[in-house]
């Protein structure tokens, strides 16, 4: 069971983290994503460290992505071919999943001092950065 969770909750991350599409602006500004504010470093961190933690392993990682890519594809697909109820609920049903992988992360984090620390760092190196790119000293 901890281990199909934890599984999930990587490919979801790694998922989110491979999905959005870089634009020539975006990276311009660093390869940062116009409102994701450094979540995914933090996701990446958190993956780093469920592997290091051997809470999951790369194959696991990939298999989840493999998946997530294959819904994405369905849900294209639905879209394309106009059935937009199967779409909404495809939609839903994603979203859904989406939420009660986010809760668990939530909780393996909170259970994980160490990556609460690292995570807290990250943010505070992010906040300095920002500050200091938009004048604000």
């Amino acid at each position: 069971m901890k281990q199909s969770l934890i599984v999930g909750l990587c490919g979801v991350y790694l998922a989110m983290l491979l999905a959005p599409t870089v634009m020539a602006d975006d990276c311009e500004r660093g390869g940062q994503q116009r409102g994701h504010h450094g979540k995914m470093q933090q996701r990446q961190l958190v993956l780093d460290y469920m592997v290091e933690a051997g809470d999951i392993t790369q194959a696991e990682i990939d298999e989840r992505v493999a998946a997530r890519n294959e819904l994405r594809e369905e849900l294209k697909a639905l879209h394309v071919a106009g059935d937009d109820a199967g779409f909404d609920e495809k939609k839903a049903s994603m979203k859904a999943s989406m939420r009660e992988l986010r809760a668990e992360t939530k909780a393996y984090i909170e259970n994980h001092e160490d990556l609460k620390s690292l995570l807290e760092e990250q943010r505070k190196a992010m906040r300095s950065k920002n500050r200091g790119h938009h004048g604000k000293d």
